[in-house]
């Protein structure tokens, strides 16, 4: 499962709005379930954002294993991660390319982090390693096969988390006539083959929603909308990087009306640059106990 590889930028300039909207779901399994929590793997982990928001939200763990086949995004983990801990008195050890060690200031627990450049799907035979199984962001671009081999594999009494899981649902506070008709191509587009491999997009919701069911797992979900006004430039910017995302992936796209295409990213453009356009991108999480 080698997906196309995703722009540094945006995987930076998004962990912000990642950090606002993933829901409370874990957190309030974490208050009760603590334990539960020792051992993580995190698959699909890019620069390790997940990780990063577990110390934001005080979630305690002991060993992390973070998996990604992009080895720029891997290497960009330990600069990102060190200058983010100061802000929590946390600082991060190297011991070699792949390990690492993360403490508190006058506290003695040391939290083990491991890095691992592979395909996430050849993960999938050491998952019951770990108590919690994580996913952030990358659930439009799994296939069936992945998903249900995940749910094959995984054992009685883990955890897993699909965090960031786009819904489909895109939606301007200015309407423009062809708002539905792009965001329906966009859809389309997601859920389609890439890399020899056919992928759900928005509908990999109600895949796992269904998957879970027939195996008795307990799942629920929750909203985990980014909510983006375009008051501030890092937000503007932010709606500009999103909308070139939706540009870029349609206008090579033969079934896509390029004119149109055209004409309503420039009026989206438009709106940013005039600080009117709040945009709100559908999300939800999942939270999965097995």
């Amino acid at each position: 499962m080698n997906f196309n590889k995703f722009q540094l930028t945006w995987i930076n300039a998004r962990e912000k709005y990642d950090f606002l909207a993933r829901s409370n779901l874990l957190c309030k399994h974490y208050k009760n379930n603590k334990k539960n929590f020792a051992k993580i793997i995190d698959l699909g982990c890019g620069t390790g954002s997940f990780l990063r928001w577990c110390y934001h939200n005080k979630i305690a763990f002991d060993e992390m294993l973070l998996v990604d086949h992009d080895k720029k995004l891997l290497s960009n983990f330990p600069i990102i991660t060190k200058k983010f801990l100061k802000e929590y008195n946390y600082k991060i050890i190297k011991n070699t390319e792949t390990r690492f060690e993360i403490l508190k200031k006058n506290i003695s627990k040391k939290d083990k982090i491991t890095l691992k450049r592979q395909d996430i799907s050849m993960v999938l035979p050491i998952i019951n390693k770990y108590n919690l199984i994580s996913f952030s962001a990358i659930t439009d671009i799994l296939s069936k096969t992945f998903i249900k081999n995940l749910f094959s594999s995984v054992a009685s009494k883990k955890v897993i988390y699909f965090s960031i899981c786009f819904n489909g649902k895109i939606k301007w506070n200015i309407i423009n006539e062809h708002d539905k008709y792009i965001v329906s191509q966009f859809n389309k587009h997601q859920e389609s083959f890439k890399n020899d491999i056919y992928t759900m997009g928005s509908k990999s919701i109600k895949f796992i929603k269904n998957i879970s069911k027939i195996k008795n797992f307990n799942s629920s979900n929750k909203d985990s909308s980014w909510v983006i006004p375009s008051k501030k430039d890092i937000d503007r910017m932010f709606q500009k990087q999103y909308l070139k995302t939706i540009y870029n992936a349609l206008k090579k796209d033969k079934e896509t009306n390029y004119d149109i295409l055209y004409n309503w990213y420039k009026f989206r453009m438009k709106k940013i640059d005039l600080h009117k356009s709040d945009l709100v991108v559908g999300h939800e999480d999942i939270l999965v106990l097995t």
